[in-house]
């Protein structure tokens, strides 16, 4: 997350601003720095963590006859920034999730401290470290995907090598799964604020020092705010693909009245490991996306049906 922030962006001059010069860092403000990255690394650690069993062998990116060509024929993904997802929920059930775990948790944070953390919770979330994602579901044939994603049936699912997308991770870009459990949630909240609480205690902290330290804390979440979705959504059991470095080669597309900023991930001859044609292609010859997947080097790639029987 690198170092704290007291001013969260300068728009005059283009740049985060940062607690001074490093040849001028007080040794109280080294020592909040190393409290501070004690509680960041229990966050990622715990945004590594792989669920128990083993994990899928493909997962499947769901998308729309013309995003399937303009996938292949470039051979990348787009990752979206997270703000430009359509649903506000997405950002808004986790805040929940947090909020309500804080209030359980009987941790005792002073009000100032609490507000700082609220605060960068609802306002600054993602002013320091801007997620880019894109999503990935374990059930390559599902018709809720069909019709949300995949062109409402006359789409496709691209099937991506698990050990692909997981090798992506040499390249900043890690792949989490999401949680829908809420009490998994609000365990992993309680392990946070425990962690966090206790990395602050002792050293007569000031006042403006402690809300540095949740200011900081309540950033730190990010990576969980990705990895927490409404529990009404498990059907899905979707995993995201998530940039983890600031990116200084963004693009941008429009989505309805926003634009949306992207950055674009290249795909590997292999990653692909099957293509499913959605279930409005059934009894259609396949040739067209046979031919665009060869041209392109996918050649390992199986093209397939959906077994789903959807008739107009």
């Amino acid at each position: 997350m690198g170092r704290l922030q007291t001013i969260f962006y300068d728009s005059n001059n283009c740049r985060a601003e940062t607690m001074g010069n490093e040849s001028l860092v007080s040794p109280r403000i080294r020592l909040l720095e190393t409290v501070t990255s004690a509680v960041r690394r229990f966050v990622d650690a715990q945004s590594q963590f792989w669920p128990p069993g083993n994990p899928p062998s493909e997962l499947f990116h769901y998308t729309s006859p013309e995003g399937f060509i303009g996938i292949i024929t470039s051979k990348t993904l787009w990752a979206s920034d997270m703000l430009g997802l359509n649903d506000a929920s997405e950002v808004e059930y986790p805040i929940a999730v947090v909020n309500e775990a804080l209030e359980a948790s009987g941790i005792n944070i002073p009000g100032y401290a609490k507000e700082r953390f609220g605060t960068q919770l609802l306002s600054n979330m993602f002013r320091i470290y801007q997620p880019y994602v894109t999503c990935f579901c374990e059930n390559g044939d599902l018709l809720s995907q069909w019709r949300a994603y995949g062109g409402g049936g006359e789409g496709f699912s691209l099937g991506f090598r698990f050990s692909w997308l997981h090798a992506l991770e040499q390249k900043f870009l890690r792949l989490q799964k999401v949680i829908y459990n809420r009490d998994q949630q609000i365990d992993l909240v309680l392990m946070f604020l425990v962690t966090a609480s206790g990395a602050i205690a002792g050293e007569g902290w000031s006042e403006e020092e402690q809300r540095l330290f949740w200011q900081d804390a309540a950033a730190s979440l990010t990576p969980w705010v990705i990895m927490f979705k409404n529990p009404a959504f498990e059907e899905e059991a979707e995993w995201r693909l998530v940039n983890t470095i600031p990116r200084n080669d963004l693009q941008f597309r429009r989505s309805g009245h926003r634009i949306v900023p992207y950055v674009e991930i290249p795909i590997g001859d292999l990653a692909l490991g099957r293509v499913i044609r959605g279930p409005y292609f059934r009894g259609t010859e396949q040739r067209g996306a046979g031919i665009m997947l060869r041209s392109k080097c996918f050649i390992s790639a199986q093209l397939e049906d959906s077994k789903i029987p959807l008739n107009r």
